[in-house]
């Protein structure tokens, strides 16, 4: 099974004036993932990460965020491989190989992965500056619901904020990431991991 990790709601405008869905463009590790025979439930042992929705208003001299996101893991179920929507605070493994039994079989040890904590950093796509980092609270759901604000002269450089207010269109494109800190652990050890996926980008339109 193949599946777009970025997903492409509206192909709109953004207005100022209300609360519009972005097309959504994966561009940093590829435009999809692959779950479809069993090396890819090892590439994609860490899981994958899918923006389902993002959102954006302007309302005074800041910018609403709103962002739906949610994990998926590589199975494989008696119909095959297969994504799977998963909580991104739900604890997952994996196996390694550890050995070889009397008989010459392998031995597997299994891996244990929690989640400590989750962000979402948005950057500038021009220069890689930050302009937004949303932390993610654990929540039942599988679909992350998250909102944040930021102020306009954070988004724009000092140029771009000048033709804004001067009733110009200002294209303006963000870099997403989802950072996440892992901890990964067998029968004997512990280790800590930050993983970062991404990264999906969006361009916004900006008009007074």
């Amino acid at each position: 099974m193949k599946v777009l990790i970025s997903t492409i709601i509206l192909l709109s405008s953004l207005s100022v004036l209300s609360s519009e869905s972005l097309p959504v463009s994966k561009v940093f590790d590829g435009t999809s993932a692959s779950c479809e025979k069993k090396v890819d439930m090892w590439n994609y042992r860490f899981q994958a990460h899918k923006i389902k929705s993002f959102k954006t208003k302007v309302s005074k001299d800041s910018l609403n965020v709103d962002i739906e996101t949610v994990m998926l893991s590589c199975e494989q179920k008696d119909n095959g491989y297969g994504f799977f929507e998963r909580n991104l605070f739900s604890d997952f493994g994996y196996k390694v190989p550890s050995e070889l039994d009397e008989n010459g079989e392998v031995l597997f040890n299994n891996i244990t992965v929690s989640t400590t904590s989750a962000k979402v950093i948005i950057l500038n796509a021009k220069d890689y500056s930050e302009v937004l980092s949303i932390n993610v609270n654990p929540s039942n759901e599988n679909v992350l619901k998250l909102s944040d604000s930021v102020a306009l002269d954070q988004v724009l450089s000092k140029e771009e904020l000048a033709q804004y207010n001067n009733g110009k269109i200002v294209k303006k494109s963000l870099d997403i990431f989802l950072i996440r800190e892992l901890n990964i652990e067998d029968e004997e050890s512990s280790l800590k991991h930050r993983q970062s996926y991404g990264s999906f980008r969006v361009t916004l339109n900006l008009s007074k």
